[in-house]
């Protein structure tokens, strides 16, 4: 049975660990990730890559950065804005777990 230790909540979503089993739910707007600890530091990564690719050629508000995710035929995708602030939040959220010593 799963018990979720809220580790980061903002208006845009949250991100939540359990005590039992050590992963993370990841909710924001309307996606959810189920991650192993690891695999946060690794999308959080990511999402900079994608922010510093996009930094000089975005068109503000407009949907038009797509990741690419394993299943075929299906993106995540983000208007800048929102890009920034699901990073934000995930780096956020992966320094709070570090600060705490679930990940290295």
């Amino acid at each position: 049975m799963c018990e979720y230790e809220v580790i980061i909540k903002n208006g845009f979503g949250y991100v939540v660990r359990c005590k039992h089993c050590q992963c993370l739910n990841i909710a924001f707007g309307n996606i959810a990730l189920h991650q192993y600890e690891w695999e946060l530091q690794a999308l959080e990564q990511l999402t900079r890559r994608y922010l510093l690719a996009w930094k000089q050629k975005y068109t503000p508000n407009v949907k038009e950065i797509r990741i690419d995710t394993p299943m075929h035929n299906f993106q995540l995708l983000f208007a800048y804005e929102e890009l920034q602030a699901f990073q934000d939040m995930l780096m956020k959220a992966a320094m709070i777990l570090n600060a705490k010593g679930f990940v290295n």
